[in-house]
This record gives structure tokens, sequence and C-alpha cells, in this order.
């Protein structure tokens, strides 16, 4: 219990994902298409149980007495410059190489992001992978604001909203999603962790906003502006979600009868979709666990951002890759997004990501600088059974974070060697 104690973080964020799958799966009005085999239900508890048994099996030495030169202040403003330099470059990419507008419908403008790849050159490829530390400066501002000077804690929160830009251009609703997640779980774990009324209402409430800003951008994404009409319940529900994860005869039927109350349709359609979005994503990896024809692409399907990298580059031979999952566009979890990469040597895999969040987790204690990476690592946690968080620019935290080590690692010696010679 100890253990447990010591490392609430961890063991909490692997717990509430369980929590939040379970309880909504209960409430849905929906059924899986296929039934659950044994297979499914085996693969996910033995990673659970790797990753956990990883997490357990380690412990890393820190020596208290070795700090980074940078302090606080320093670390966040280096933070903001590199973040800020990150995220104009990225626009001068979107808007200008690759011809994104805001006139643009989404659909066409994600069909300009993709065929104008090419016409981005390295520097705004490395550009694109650092403006996903955005929200570490907003940890670290949490995490010392009282020490921190006003503006660089006012620009931290501004840096926090910067995706919603490329969100808004493209129609992606994560960005919006993934900010409000980073916002609790940071406050969550600073500030006091009582939970009382005046919090769960203030969240009930801001997730209920989240939910209504998101489903409108679907609507637009797919052209389903008139929310008051038949078709627009038709559409979704013959959506992709429904091939596995099946509405209920009678809620078809409520949807379908228009007697009932527009408002409370639309919101029920809203809570529907959400359900489907956070527990279909087992089911998909069930219909595909038994499919012998999927190759194996031993990782280049979740960091599939790896081989897209050195074909860039031009330095080594080109990197095939490629998305064999039957369903292409839909979420597997990580375990089902693992299964196509590793097979069962995902277990082996699940072991080490549990020791390297170990590692994080005990060098946060230490070093400040580990702890946005130990907030991300959570949210990973949670989300195990709805998506792949790390698959495509999910791994580019983690990327970033190892380049921004180096570059406080570097700065510390180079201030080392200067002391010594003065």
């Amino acid at each position: 219990m100890d253990g447990i104690k010591q490392y609430w973080l961890f063991f909490g964020s692997l717990f509430l994902g369980i929590v939040i799958w379970c309880v909504v799966f209960l409430l849905l009005p929906a059924e899986p298409v296929e039934p659950v085999k044994t297979k499914t239900v085996l693969f996910i508890v033995l990673s659970y149980l790797m990753l956990i048994f990883g997490f357990i099996s380690f412990k890393f030495k820190t020596d208290q007495t070795v700090k980074y030169n940078f302090d606080p202040s320093k670390t966040l403003n280096l933070l903001l410059v590199i973040i800020l330099v990150s995220h104009v470059l990225r626009w001068v990419d979107l808007f200008y190489l690759r011809e994104l507008s805001f006139s643009n419908e989404w659909k066409f403008n994600r069909s300009l992001n993709d065929s104008n790849f090419n016409k981005s050159n390295l520097l705004f490829v490395v550009a694109s992978i650092l403006k996903s530390i955005y929200f570490f400066p907003f940890v670290i501002s949490v995490m010392f604001k009282a020490k921190l000077k006003k503006f660089p804690v006012m620009l931290s929160y501004v840096c926090l909203l910067l995706p919603i830009l490329e969100a808004i251009l493209k129609g992606n609703r994560k960005p919006v999603i993934e900010i409000f997640i980073i916002v609790v779980i940071t406050v969550f774990v600073f500030g006091k962790r009582k939970i009382n009324a005046s919090k769960v209402v203030i969240v009930t409430i801001s997730f209920i906003l989240l939910l209504t800003i998101s489903m409108a951008m679907l609507f637009k994404r797919e052209n389903l502006s008139n929310a008051l009409d038949k078709v627009f319940y038709e559409k979704l529900l013959e959506g992709r979600y429904n091939d596995i994860l099946k509405p209920k005869p009678e809620t078809i039927a409520y949807f379908k009868d228009e007697k009932q109350q527009k408002v409370s349709k639309f919101y029920a359609i809203t809570a529907m979709h959400t359900g489907q979005y956070l527990t279909h994503g087992v089911f998909e990896f069930n219909h595909i666990i038994d499919n012998d024809s999927i190759p194996i692409t031993y990782g280049k399907y979740t960091f599939v951002t790896v081989p897209k990298f050195i074909n860039k580059i031009q330095i080594f031979d080109k990197m095939e890759y490629s998305n064999p999952s039957p369903r292409a566009h839909v979420y597997l979890t990580t375990f089902g997004g693992f299964f196509i990469d590793f097979r069962w040597m995902t277990l082996i895999v699940m072991f080490f990501m549990g020791a390297t969040e170990k590692y994080v987790y005990q060098k946060s204690k230490q070093y400040f600088i580990y702890t946005p990476i130990l907030i991300y690592f959570l949210i990973i946690n949670v989300f195990l059974l709805i998506l792949n968080y790390m698959r495509g620019a999910g791994i580019y935290p983690i990327i970033s974070f190892i380049f921004l080590l180096l570059i406080l690692k570097l700065a510390r010696k180079t201030i080392h060697e200067k002391s010594i010679g003065s």
C-alpha cells in the first residue's frame, strides 16, 4: 500500500481510465455487434499487468545534490521562446507552403495538408515537433506561480491556447479536448486535491460546453449543419462507430421520432456519440485480433512519424510504411495499435513503458522539468482503453522533451566550464 500511496498518480491514472470506460459503456445505449473474445480481454489485462510490473520492478537512483543550473524562471523563458518560434514557423508552413486557409472547408484543408506535405523542409518539420510542448510552460507556471513574474505566467496561459488555431483550421477536436484534460489534471495535481461541490459543478459545466463545441465542429466538418431535420440523425446513426458498436433499437427509434424535443435529441446524440468515441476502440481491437492477414508493422503503425521524418531528411534509405488496419480511420485503443505493431510482444513493450514512467516519476521529484512529461504520461494512461494517444503526433511531446533535456544539459555544462575558467 505504501507504494500505491507514494505513486498514486500512476495507479490513479490507470484506475481512472478503466472506471471512465466501464461507466460510459454501462450507461451507453449501444451494444457491440460482435461478441468480445477471451483473447481480447486476456491481451488487455496482461498488458495492464505488465505495465504495472514494469513500473514497480525498478527503483532509479536520484542524486539530490545535483541540480540543473537553470531556475524555473529561466527555464520558463527558454520554453516560451521555443514554443512561440515553433508555432510561428508552423503557421508559415500551413498558410504559405501548404496553402491552407480559413476560407476553405475543413476536409479540403486536411487534403491540402497531406498533399503539400513535401513542400515543408526540415526546419518546419522540427518546428511541428517542438510546438507539441505548448503545455510545458503552463505546468511549470502552476507549480511555481508565486515565484514567477506575471508576464511569463500570462504568456504560458496564451501558449496553452495556441493549438486551437490549427484545430479550427482543420476541424480537429482533439487539441480542444487535450487542453481541457491538461488543465484539469495539472490543477488537481498541484492544487488542493480535495473535491467539493463547486469544483464538480465547474468541471461538469466545462465538460458539457466542451462536448457542445466538439459536436458543433463535427457537424460542420461532416456537412451536418442542419440539426433540425431527420437526415442529420440518419447520417450520424450510419457513422463508422456504428459498424462495431451499434445503438440499441429503442435508441434509434428515439432519434427517428419527430415528436421528441429537438434540444433534448441534440444533447442525446452528443452524449451517445461521445460514449461511442470513448468505448468503441476496445471493440475495434476485438474485431481485428483474429485477423491473421494484418501484417506486423514493427512500430511503424504507432510511431508512423519516425519513417515519415526519415524519408523527409533523405539521409537514409526510404522507409515504406502503411496503415494495415482493415478499418483504417478508427481508434483501436493503445493495445490495438501495439498489437498491429508487435502482436504478443506488446507485453514486453508495456513492461518497458512502465519502467520509463517510473523513471520519469522519480526524476520529477528531483528535476521540475520532468513534471510536464509526467503529466503527459498520465494522460496516456487514462486513454489506454480509449485510443492510442502516442500514435502519430502523439509521440512529439516525448521527442521534444528529450531534445529539451539535451539543451538544458548542454547549457549546464557550458555554464559549469565558464565558472571553472573564471
